[in-house]
């Protein structure tokens, strides 16, 4: 997977209908994993999408599932693991 983090122009040369710019602009965040900024104040901000942190939750779960027959503070750490991102879902929804 590649991450473009670099700056780029384009230009249109025709008039385009609002699908189209939708798709361009990725309204939807359909293809959006990742959204920062900087605030005036100069305060760095970074929002990812819930289903990104749903994914790691699994994959977390998926290694704890598979390490506590082998080693039980491997599988407290990735379940500790789970309870940090649960608590902070939580605090985003309040």
């Amino acid at each position: 997977m590649s991450i473009f983090t670099g700056n780029f122009s384009m230009e249109l040369k025709r008039p385009i209908d609002e699908k189209t710019w939708d798709i361009i602009a990725d309204t939807e965040f359909d293809k959006t994993n990742r959204i920062w900024f900087e605030t005036k104040s100069g305060k760095k901000v970074a929002f990812i999408k819930e289903d990104v942190l749903d994914k790691i939750r699994a994959k977390i779960e998926e290694g704890a599932k598979i390490v506590q027959h082998v080693n039980i503070e491997k599988a407290k750490a990735l379940c500790w693991c789970l309870d940090v991102i649960d608590k902070y879902i939580a605090e985003s929804e309040e």
